[in-house]
């Protein structure tokens, strides 16, 4: 490494006779090299390449590019690898990847959609020197201080690397606007190129130098290249290269088609916004409307709110890597549930999908937006029906600590109410998340040590792994963290400290109503969904397979000739789950990067949520190692983080033990946490009845379940699946390669348990008392079943220990479509009203939903007077609000309705707090005394009911 300095001891013994003790100082590794080859002249008995001026050479590092008479799979990424091999092995040093590449990256980086594209086909055609066995042989046992004795030709063989590839693996651009170049900078051989030929389906495309090859040949996904160097001497080479590429525009025109059959979402940004302390980086709540029953506003909120996300504040990395997900990617993937979000909608709900920009800002900043949307989402939806709250992942500890910290400020501060029935953590990493520290050692090492220069595409990428690995939201959640591993010395492991800062925060936010489920949510109905399996008791052979073994696995390892990694996975006892080793010249190995646990937790071989290697961008960092460090590496097995998420840290289960080793082993299903009903475990002895999906710790511990765990209900699985997509992972036998298959028969189970959480078809009422949290003040709840309702005591078996109250400060409707049943323990002392009939809900008399307006699908922008509205059927109803932004008054001008017509309207702050509320007829001034600054402007009409951004200046 530059700037680094060796201090060498070489210790040696001179004829048995006595030990002579010498030292020498040298800056670099190439220092040392030219010093150790001093007395040969390499200019005239190499080609000028001469492969042993590479400290770490060995015969690996150039096996794949060897010419053979076989066409040879060649990539992007593989440019990097060798440029650096033919910088580092160029004794006149003339050679410099960095002059090649910076120009190229500047202008990939500087591009914008809308500027052609010129994307060089690289390539390398060189012969090349290095020792050969018997010189090297010789020259390892070398025990002087002195440089090596003068090398002859002789001493070499010769060896002929060849490679061609287009230097992009993967590209989303304007298909009309990407343009294949070759030139002098691009190409280094030792013969005369005539010309390029590219081979694409059956169809050849010539290209000669100094001239452009339209790439809009490409078709979009995976194309494969069979590209062929024509020399002007006759002879030619083949390489086969993979790339995928996706059309920009049509990539922009389907990005809201992706949820195939529902087109009328709503989408705004931000109910409230604020910048952080450093005032650089803008933090608010993105949000997306399906308003359900032909309603257009929101009655019957179900608010699902996604969790962490990749990014950083490099706006080129995000634009490259597409980061972060578009919402109506987010939304896609929700509804991949077997169509969960179409239910909801089917079901009357109204579905508000919300994420946070940046996605992996702190918790805490989080639960400020969200706190604010909750209270901004009951100020304005039409009736008293309660909201559900479905939180992904690290959406899941947003909202788990959102809703206490509302109800702790509701009870000591009358703050208010959440008014929340029903709280879903959807694979919430609730006790901790989990990526091993092998791996988060693994980027800090590449970024650290090897490509800390964000001018090349491979120093952006590891910048981008870095940062995501150090986002304030991944530090709060990972059990385990790489800066607070031990060292040989004091070995060790523990969470980072701004965890400990957000874990004592949530425990600030107890109250007097939680102290028999303390960090969670009481007014609520809680329950959990997990991804992960009941067991480590995996159903492929051997049993414990693909899970590492408890004594730790390596995953990662490599040993070049002066250098030698590993990372592994956690072990019990004293374990190195990385280091990076150097030797010295002719002294012993010393360790350059290590980090040591003792007696860990082990959870990187426990059953939970699995991310798949191609799938998470931190596991990239091993792929980078594959290619980018001196050679491919003896060891990097593709397998999968099975527990990303632990099944027993998602499900927070409290009474697991383990052995001297820290292996977390528990049984979901032994434990009882996996039956429906008693019914299921009378049959579980019968091997055809295996029952797998849901559990309820009520059934088995009525009085004490809470000590179990905190949740009311629990879904999980007997497999792994994919950490929130719910997809089952496959494998080849006899090989380490892992996919993952879209379909899995847990998607539909999940779907299914959830919906019948949410009581749309058959409420039951049952523990609640409601009025009892209310601080004094009345609280309003409305429900409706589409058939019946039961109400009191063990009117299901899921929860059978409490009744049914109405506190005398409490407004209750209810109303079933076919029957109300009153059992036992029934209390109705405020204002109960119970009534039959349907249930209305149009779906606009078609099945599933057509696309109405596309435009309705574009983003308000709250510099646009023109903007869309939430009226998502009569889309002939169109609102302008002019001038906005204004001063002092503003006008509201409904098209198609007459100008006498009268309409109200009401202005919210941006915390949701109303500030004017007033009726005014069609086309007229208003004028208003608002303080600079952004609002909501609702307006409803006999047509419709539109909300819009207004802006003050």
């Amino acid at each position: 490494m530059k700037n680094l300095i060796f201090i060498i001891v070489l210790v040696f013994n001179i004829l048995n006779f006595a030990i002579t003790q010498d030292s020498l100082a040298f800056k670099t590794d190439k220092e040392l090299t030219r010093y150790i080859y001093s007395n040969s002249n390499l200019n005239e008995i190499t080609t000028g390449y001469f492969l042993d001026y590479i400290s770490d050479f060995n015969d690996s590092t150039i096996s794949n590019y060897l010419s053979t008479n076989t066409f040879i799979n060649s990539n992007g990424e593989d440019y990097y690898h060798i440029a650096r091999i033919i910088e580092n092995s160029d004794i006149n040093e003339n050679f410099k990847t960095d002059s090649v590449l910076f120009p190229i990256y500047t202008n990939f980086y500087s591009t914008n959609y809308k500027n052609d594209l010129n994307v060089p086909i690289m390539a390398f055609d060189l012969i090349m020197n290095q020792l050969n066995n018997e010189k090297r042989n010789e020259l390892n046992n070398w025990t002087s201080v002195q440089p090596y004795n003068a090398l002859s030709n002789i001493d070499l063989i010769e060896k002929k690397i060849q490679f061609v590839a287009i230097l992009l693996d993967s590209l989303m651009y304007s298909k009309d606007k990407v343009f294949l170049y070759f030139d002098n900078n691009t190409i280094k051989t030792d013969n005369e190129i005539e010309k390029i030929e590219i081979l694409v389906s059956k169809n050849k495309y010539s290209l000669y130098p100094n001239e452009r090859l339209a790439l809009d040949f490409l078709e979009n996904g995976n194309n494969q290249l069979i590209i062929t160097l024509y020399y002007t001497n006759g002879n030619t080479f083949t390489n086969i290269q993979n790339v995928k590429y996706f059309d920009y525009d049509e990539f922009r025109n389907s990005t809201k088609s992706e949820i195939t059959d529902l087109q009328n979402w709503v989408d705004f940004i931000g109910t409230s916004q604020y910048f952080n302390s450093d005032n650089e980086t803008q933090h608010y709540i993105e949000y997306s409307i399906l308003y359900g029953c032909n309603r257009n506003q929101i009655k019957k909120p179900f608010i699902l709110l996604a969790g962490w996300g990749t990014n950083t504040p490099d706006y080129s990395i995000n634009s490259y890597y597409a980061w972060p997900s578009s919402i109506s990617k987010l939304i896609g993937q929700s509804n991949e549930l077997e169509g969960f979000i179409q239910d909801l909608y089917d079901k009357g709900f109204d579905v508000i999908f919300a994420r946070f920009l940046p996605p992996n800002a702190s918790i805490k900043k989080n639960v400020r937006e969200f706190k604010n949307f909750i209270h901004y989402i009951n100020d304005i939806k039409e009736g008293h029906e309660e909201n559900i709250i479905c939180g992904y992942s690290a959406g899941a500890l947003c909202t788990k600590l959102t809703l206490l910290e509302m109800e702790h400020d509701h009870m000591n501060y009358n703050s208010p109410h959440p008014h929340t029935k029903l709280f879903v953590s959807f694979d919430g990493e609730n006790k901790g998340a989990n990526i091993p520290l092998g791996l988060q050692h693994l980027v800090d090492y590449l970024w650290r040590y090897e490509y800390n220069n964000t001018a090349l595409e491979t120093g952006k990428g590891m910048y981008a792994l870095y940062f995501i690995l150090n986002a304030p939201l991944t530090a709060e959640l990972l059990h385990y963290f790489y800066t607070e591993t031990g060292s040989g010395d004091y070995p060790g492991q523990a969470h980072h400290p701004i965890r400990t800062m957000y874990l004592n925060y949530q425990s600030s936010k107890n109250h007097i109503k939680n102290t028999h489920n303390l960090d969670y949510p009481s007014f609520s109905r809680n329950i959990s969904i997990s991804n992960g399996a009941s067991n480590n008791d995996y159903y492929l052979e051997p049993a414990i397979y693909p899970f590492p073994p408890n004594d730790g696995y390596t995953f990662l390892n490599q040993m070049n000739l002066r250098r030698k990694w590993r990372a592994s996975f956690l072990a019990g006892g004293d374990y190195e789950v990385f280091y990076f080793k150097k030797k010295r010249a002719f002294g012993p190995w010393y360790v350059e990067y290590g980090a040591k646990t003792r007696d860990p937790l082990i959870i990187d071989n426990s059953p939970g949520g699995m991310i798949f290697l191609q799938e998470n961008p931190l596991v990239g960092a091993v792929k980078i190692f594959r290619w980018a460090v001196w050679g491919w590496v003896d060891e990097a097995l593709p397998r999968p983080i099975f527990s990303f998420t632990p099944t027993l840290f998602t499900h927070d289960i409290r009474n697991y033990s383990y052995p001297a080793s820290s292996h977390l082993i528990y049984n979901t299903r032994e434990n009882h946490l996996n039956y429906d009903n008693i019914g299921d475990l009378q049959m579980e002895d019968d091997e055809n009845n295996k029952f797998s999906s849901i559990g309820y710790p009520h059934l088995y511990y009525p009085l004490n379940h809470y000590t179990i765990t905190p949740f009311d209900a629990l879904w999980t699985n007997n497999y792994n699946t994919v950490h929130l997509t719910s997809g089952v992972n496959s494998f080849e036998f006899d090989s380490d390669y892992f996919y993952s298959e879209r379909w899995s028969e847990s998607r539909g189970q999940i779907k299914n348990f959830i919906m019948d959480e949410t009581d749309h078809w058959t409420l039951y009422l049952q523990n609640r008392n409601i009025g009892e949290n209310t601080n004094g003040s009345v609280y309003y709840a409305d429900f409706e079943a589409d058939d019946d309702v039961f109400i009191g005591d063990s009117v299901t078996q899921r929860t059978d220990f409490k009744g049914f109250s109405v506190k005398s400060n409490a407004v209750v409707n209810v109303q079933a479509g076919n029957t109300i049943h009153f059992v036992d323990e029934i209390e109705l002392i405020g204002s109960f009203h119970a009534f039959n009939g349907i249930v209305e809900c149009e779906i606009d008399g078609f099945s599933g939903m057509a696309i109405k307006d596309k435009n309705l699908l574009e983003k308000i922008d709250p510099k646009k007077v023109n903007t869309s509205g939430s009226n998502i059927y009569n889309v002939q109803t169109q609102i302008n609000l002019f001038p906005n932004p204004n001063t002092n008054e503003f006008q509201i001008e409904i098209k198609n309705i007459d100008k006498s017509e009268i309409f109200e309207f009401q202005v919210y702050d941006n915390f949701g707090k109303l500030m004017v509320s007033d009726k005014a007829y069609n086309g007229c001034k208003i004028k208003h005394s608002l303080q600079k600054g952004l609002y909501i402007i609702k307006i409803n009409s006999q047509y419709s009911c539109i909300s819009q951004k207004l802006f003050i200046e």
